[in-house]
């Protein structure tokens, strides 16, 4: 035999052994069938718990848990569970993030060759990002995305260090060339 109250929790699709609060005290509420009459609701405290994995994250003390996704290339399992894989353009996008820092996607090339179109400026070629670290980058994305070509990749993470340099420089070529069209036909 069931209790009236067990069966108005499975009407209610309420789980009566998972619902109890750690005290075990008892919260009163309506019944949504009928609002005259109060039904025993029991709540779980949700505290977080001084060494909870979400706490380790901002602590410097505590041994923080790497997952190795190439020789010599590791990242922090709590960032990389924080990378999109909506796509495996955002996935790349995130993993240089997280593994680079701003200022190495400012300042450097996929290469580190000097592009032909600035072959004849005097410019200096950008160094190359670090190679194990990018390889690891389009492994780890090859293989949660396995249509994804190594050129897309390597695409995308191009793209990553333009937008990452034009938005340390605070400017593009496209706006130059606006703006030295704009003062010499004044």
């Amino acid at each position: 035999m069931t209790s009236d109250i067990d069966k108005m929790h499975k009407a209610e699709n309420i789980d009566v052994e998972t619902s109890f609060q750690k005290d075990n005290s008892i919260l009163e509420n309506k019944n949504p069938n009928d609002p005259t009459k109060t039904v025993p609701v029991f709540h779980e405290e949700t505290v977080e718990e001084p060494g909870s994995d979400f706490n380790q994250i901002d602590m410097p003390n505590e041994q923080k848990q790497k997952i190795e996704i190439r020789s010599g290339v590791s990242i922090d399992t709590n960032k990389l569970q924080l990378c999109s894989r909506a796509s495996y353009s955002r996935l790349t996008s995130d993993l240089l993030a997280v593994i680079f820092s701003t200022d190495e996607l400012s300042s450097c090339s996929l290469t580190g060759k000097m592009s032909n179109a600035h072959s004849s400026k005097n410019v200096s070629a950008k160094p190359a990002l670090d190679a194990e670290k990018v390889r690891g980058i389009i492994d780890y994305v090859t293989n949660c995305f396995p249509d994804a070509s190594e050129k897309n990749i390597r695409q995308i993470i191009t793209n990553k260090l333009k937008y990452e340099s034009f938005k340390r420089n605070g400017r593009c070529y496209l706006k130059e060339k606006h703006v030295n069209k704009e003062s010499t036909e004044k």
